[in-house]
């Protein structure tokens, strides 16, 4: 496996080095030869980031009607167009004339779904989708995706502020308690994943879990407790939505998102799956083995390695999205006080129990 990354590796160096000496052959100034080179790379990941998020919307469209039938979102539809219905309903919504409120910040209130996005998008590019697939490639990319992502959870404080409704305000107030007692286990998970590993790279962490024996040297094994927690947090994060009382008013029930409408609100929608697809892929590079074959070896020949890279990261994240949706639909939502216990008395001391064992594991197998 190490030499096929090696060599997947300098296969896409060696495509971006071509696309940039392309580029360079038009006596362009280096600074906009490198403006264009990230702006394909941007483009690139904003068309992943479209295909990806409609076809998870599809998906959980299809997961409630087995779940929750009689919260059927197709009920009344046609079953013959249905895959289409998703593409309907964003259309809908980037056609809807957006409001705007009257005591709204209006500068923050137009900005919020552009920085949310644009927060997701630098977590998304620092997830490598195979060994010649890497946007970003930084030594500390585990803690750059965990601080990107943390500040996208936190723009929803700034969208309630920005758009002047005190419910939604206070509820989000409320939300950022959670946020926090939340972060914590999830970091100190990734601490002792980063133990295991040698590094916060999150390239460095997937090749580390290579093994000739395929599953059995993912860190699912060793880190078992870390991988229940994090999913647990993951769970949490992206279960609060609907925020624990059915009869709540909207403010209460919408969220920070009360107060747009139209193309704001699409944004704000498509980064809501974004996000639980990214911290799903991120889930999977921790604790899967990322894009590595669960069979210890590549089946595919060397020049199309990459495509089966991506293959096994999509399908595993695929999963993982599947198993989040149907726990989410079939399970009570959780009070803000029930969650704050859960996690300072349960989540943070298991955390704190798994990164001493990781110590204590690197220490007696001779890492120093």
């Amino acid at each position: 496996m190490t030499n096929a990354a090696s060599t997947g590796f300098q296969t896409f160096s060696s495509l971006g080095d071509t696309i940039q000496s392309w580029i360079s052959g038009y006596n362009i100034p280096e600074w906009l030869t490198i403006t264009i080179f990230l702006g394909l790379y941007f483009g690139l990941a904003v068309i992943l980031a479209i295909i990806i998020v409609y076809v998870l919307a599809y998906t959980e469209r299809c997961i409630t009607n087995v779940f929750a039938p009689y919260n059927a979102v197709d009920e009344d539809e046609s079953k013959k167009h249905k895959i289409l219905m998703p593409l309907a309903h964003f259309i809908k919504l980037f056609l809807k004339e957006g409001f705007r409120p009257q005591n709204c910040q209006n500068a923050l209130f137009f900005v919020s779904p552009i920085i949310m996005f644009s927060l997701i998008l630098c977590a998304f590019c620092l997830i490598p989708f195979g060994s010649s697939v890497i946007f970003l490639n930084q030594n500390f990319s585990g803690l750059f995706f965990m601080v990107f992502f943390l500040m996208a959870l936190a723009i929803r404080f700034l969208a309630a502020y920005a758009g002047g409704g005190k419910f939604s305000f206070i509820i989000l107030m409320q939300e950022i308690q959670e946020n926090i007692a939340l972060s914590i286990p999830m970091l100190l998970c990734l601490l002792g994943v980063s133990i295991m590993a040698g590094s916060l790279n999150i390239n460095d962490i997937i090749l580390a879990q290579a093994a000739s024996y395929g599953i059995f040297g993912w860190f699912f094994v060793t880190e078992l407790i870390a991988a229940g927690i994090f999913f647990v947090c993951v769970l949490i994060f992206f279960d609060k939505t609907q925020l624990y009382n059915l009869n709540a008013p909207v403010d209460t029930v919408f969220g920070y998102k009360s107060e747009y409408s139209g193309v704001k609100l699409a944004i704000f929608e498509f980064c809501e799956y974004l996000m639980l697809f990214v911290i799903s892929l991120f889930f999977v590079c921790l604790f899967f083995g990322g894009y590595l074959s669960p069979f210890g070896a590549y089946i595919l020949p060397e020049f199309l390695i990459f495509l089966e890279q991506i293959f096994w990261l999509l399908i595993k994240t695929f999963l993982v999205f599947l198993i989040i949706i149907a726990i989410r639909i079939a399970t009570p939502k959780l009070s803000s006080a029930r969650l704050l216990e859960i996690s300072y008395r349960i989540l943070i001391p298991l955390s704190l129990i798994n990164l001493n064992i990781s110590i204590l594991i690197q220490y007696f197998s001779g890492v120093r």
